[in-house]
């Protein structure tokens, strides 16, 4: 299933103030054939919204709106690591089975997306920075 991992700058938790410009959220955004779903973790509850039909370029809006957006697979199969903070990171680290326990801010899973060790498909901003 194909994913969209959006990152911005701003949130509304109190440890936001740590986390990196341009990091301090995301959410994920599933493609189930027929329209894209937004699946928004925070504060230890889960939104979800459908968003537009699948053959709408969410990818380039979200950009034009000056987000940072990483394409993505959904997976099957259990995390490893059974324990996940109820945190927008936890919500997508459950969704694309991310088995790594050290990956915990916006930031830091935007890094572990990019690296050569995670499969899915890379497609980043054109402005890395988030800002």
């Amino acid at each position: 299933m194909r994913a969209l991992v959006v990152f911005y700058g701003h949130g509304g938790a109190w440890w936001n103030r740590w986390c990196r410009a341009g990091f301090r959220h995301c959410f994920i955004v599933l493609d189930d054939g027929a329209c894209w779903i937004a699946l928004d973790g925070t504060l230890g509850r889960a939104r979800l919204k459908v968003m537009a039909a699948s053959d709408f370029d969410l990818a380039g809006y979200y950009r034009a709106q000056g987000f940072t957006v990483v394409a993505a697979a959904a997976r099957d199969g259990p995390p490893f690591w059974p324990l996940i903070l109820a945190t927008c990171v936890g919500a997508i680290k459950r969704i694309l089975v991310i088995r790594t326990p050290w990956v915990l801010s916006p930031h830091q899973l935007f890094v572990f997306l990019q690296s050569t060790d995670f499969e899915p498909t890379r497609n980043t901003s054109p402005n890395p920075q988030g800002d």
